[in-house]
């Protein structure tokens, strides 16, 4: 997820250079790479706070 993350971060960089050079088919590029890899991070992010909160709760039943 690291990686997605970085990759997301060149990503974003890449459609301001576009936005500002006025390039507009690469920034409308860009926007739908940043979109693949925010879904793909928002996915692996949202299993994570799903596992977590799932161990959390067998923690909370087994000390009762």
């Amino acid at each position: 997820m690291l990686q997605q993350a970085h990759e997301a971060m060149e990503k974003m960089s890449a459609l301001a250079a576009a936005v500002k050079d006025e390039r507009w088919a690469d920034a409308e590029r860009f926007i739908h790479e940043l979109s693949t890899t925010l879904d793909a991070l928002s996915n692996g992010i949202g299993e994570k706070v799903r596992a977590e909160a799932g161990a959390r709760k067998s923690d909370e039943r087994e000390r009762r």
